[in-house]
């Protein structure tokens, strides 16, 4: 049973800490773990942990004041020709930029979105296709097989 009288702290919970600089049979004396000289040596102030030991600072190799990464690009979504076969034999024939968020090829309702026509898999369907985009191998691909492309400015 448990009470007060015989409860007891965990034996390394009560450690006392090493007493430094008392003589040299207390395996902490003469120079008490710090070493020799030296401004780690020294009480008082300890070094700054982003001084760098006298070389140039990591914050002044930085360049300053520069501008930086342009935020406004609308960077394209890659639509491969494979996903419009999928749409095509879903008996979808005119493809539109909300039949395409519809499906989930762009991503959510992204307004902004650019979708670019990529050349992965095959068509075989005539489709009729507005995108912003189109490489010239996709573009081959859709007159080949019957279709138009429609860039949207």
């Amino acid at each position: 049973m448990l009470n007060h009288s015989t409860i007891r702290p965990r034996a390394s919970s009560r450690t006392t800490s090493k007493r430094l600089g008392r003589g040299l049979g207390s395996g902490k004396g003469v120079f008490c773990g710090r070493g020799c000289k030296g401004q780690k040596a020294r009480t008082g102030k300890k070094i700054h942990p982003l001084f760098e030991g006298g070389q140039t600072p990591l914050h002044m190799k930085l360049p300053k004041l520069r501008g930086g990464a342009y935020s406004g690009k609308n960077p394209f979504v890659a639509v491969q020709l494979g996903d419009i076969q999928k749409l095509a034999d879903a008996g979808i024939v005119t493809i539109t930029l909300e039949q395409l968020v519809a499906a989930g090829y762009v991503r959510g309702t992204r307004t902004k979105s650019r979708v670019k026509l990529l050349s992965g898999g095959e068509l075989t369907s005539a489709v009729t296709l507005s995108v912003h985009a189109s490489s010239a191998s996709a573009k081959m691909s859709i007159e080949k097989a019957g279709g138009t492309l429609n860039l949207i400015g």
